[in-house]
């Protein structure tokens, strides 16, 4: 799924949408309006970074039953920030819609994962 995503991101790029604020910064892309933050390329990264971190876990039989909680974790800690260099509109305190959604899954995945553990140490130690 990560890497799909990061295919999405890389045709935004191509597309010319879904692109930040502008910048001074060297990397910054010309959309045609000036350099911006190519924040679909960050995104891309994030999830091909991802993508990478998941088959290591995968592999190693690291956090089963708890690694797509964790993936959605991550990206909504990264997309809450990267909404900071994003040119959406500022709805309450200044946070953007996505930054506000990110607020409000981010403790309910959280209570996820804590819950889950919690199960599968109870069923480990049922087993034993």
């Amino acid at each position: 799924m990560a890497v799909a995503i990061a295919i999405g991101r890389l045709a935004c790029f191509v597309g010319g949408c879904c692109y930040g604020l502008p910048t001074s910064l060297p990397w910054g892309v010309d959309f045609g309006d000036g350099p911006r933050h190519p924040t679909q390329l960050y995104e891309m990264a994030f999830h091909l970074s991802a993508a990478l971190v998941l088959a290591v876990m995968e592999r190693r039989d690291l956090c089963r039953g708890q690694r797509i909680k964790l993936y959605i974790m991550a990206y909504l800690v990264y997309r809450f920030l990267t909404e900071f260099i994003r040119p959406e509109p500022r709805l309450v305190f200044t946070l953007t819609g996505y930054q506000l959604a990110c607020l409000a899954w981010l403790p309910v995945f959280a209570f996820l994962w804590v819950r889950d553990a919690i199960a599968g140490e109870r069923e480990a130690s049922a087993s034993r």
